[in-house]
């Protein structure tokens, strides 16, 4: 479950050759845009949530909050196809965590993580 997430994050990152962590929030919105998806901020929102294909959110006031929100709503549109509301909870469960997964290895991909092992014990 969690290996197609790998695959599909790295997919993203080799694509669009990001090799600047933290990934600039222009970079995120552009991966997003090209996939026709779109980001409504609305004020008034607690959290990002996805609807009819459009991430909803807020426009957090710290820049990572955002990044992560919206990544991890993209993690939907992007690789899953089902409705929260007509799926039972275990279904929901499997798609965050998805979704959480997908996020976590687009911000740090597994090659970057070894690599700085990798670095580290060489000293």
């Amino acid at each position: 479950m969690y290996y197609t997430m790998l695959e599909k994050a790295v997919y993203l990152i080799t694509e669009y050759q990001i090799f600047e962590y933290p990934i600039p929030v222009h970079i995120i919105e552009q991966v997003i845009s090209d996939y026709d998806i779109k980001i409504v901020i609305l004020k008034n929102l607690n959290r990002a949530c996805l609807v009819d294909g459009d991430i909803l959110t807020c426009k957090c006031s710290l820049c990572s909050e955002y990044r992560c929100a919206v990544v991890h709503e993209a993690g939907h549109a992007l690789y899953q196809k089902s409705n929260y509301y007509k799926n039972d909870y275990l279904i929901n469960a499997k798609n965050e965590a998805q979704a959480d997964a997908f996020a976590a290895y687009f911000f740090m991909p597994v090659y970057v993580l070894q690599l700085n092992l990798w670095s580290i014990g060489r000293n």
